[in-house]
């Protein structure tokens, strides 16, 4: 009888291992360089299908990153800026530290896929439990909910009365 409860305590803790948990473990398997936006070769996009879910609030979007452009089905195409691409790869691999820990009810969850001449290569999941706490003020980091945002809404105009000297 203790033979078999060691045989299935073994057999549970095997299987609990392999599972992936929303706050356990980080996905190791492909580094998270290979999704740099930089990195990205001509015949080669970052595909990202995310999500973000909260007490007051439900978002998602498939964001396609090709060269330095960005797409958002529905909303529309923008070049980015080499600091913006930056900031971006900065933000992944911020979360990809995180080991999906945050502290927050709001949960955005990324699954990255590099695709090489439309076939998927690699491909890599990010959990950002961190409300943006700390983010979204700091000018080295972009985040994908922020990025959305902007292509979203129109840049305000400058009229010369706010226009500095």
């Amino acid at each position: 009888m203790l033979s078999r409860r060691l045989v299935l305590s073994s057999a549970i803790i095997a299987a609990l291992s392999t599972t992936a948990f929303a706050f356990g473990p980080k996905d190791n398997a492909v580094p998270i360089t290979d999704f740099y936006l930089t990195n990205l070769q001509n015949n080669e996009t970052l595909e990202v299908t995310y999500g973000s879910q909260g007490c007051f609030h439900s978002d998602s979007a498939n964001i396609v990153f090709q060269g330095s452009n960005v797409s958002i089905k529905s909303i529309g195409t923008r070049e980015l800026s080499l600091k913006e691409l930056k900031r971006v790869e900065n933000y992944f691999a911020y979360v990809d530290g995180l080991d999906g820990i945050g502290g927050c009810t709001t949960q955005t969850t990324m699954t990255l896929t590099r695709k090489r001449n439309g076939l998927p290569v690699s491909s890599k999941s990010l959990i950002d439990g961190t409300c943006g706490f700390g983010l979204n003020d700091k000018d080295d980091f972009l985040s994908l909910g922020q990025l959305k945002y902007e292509l979203e809404e129109p840049a305000p105009k400058v009229s010369k009365w706010t226009e500095e000297p």
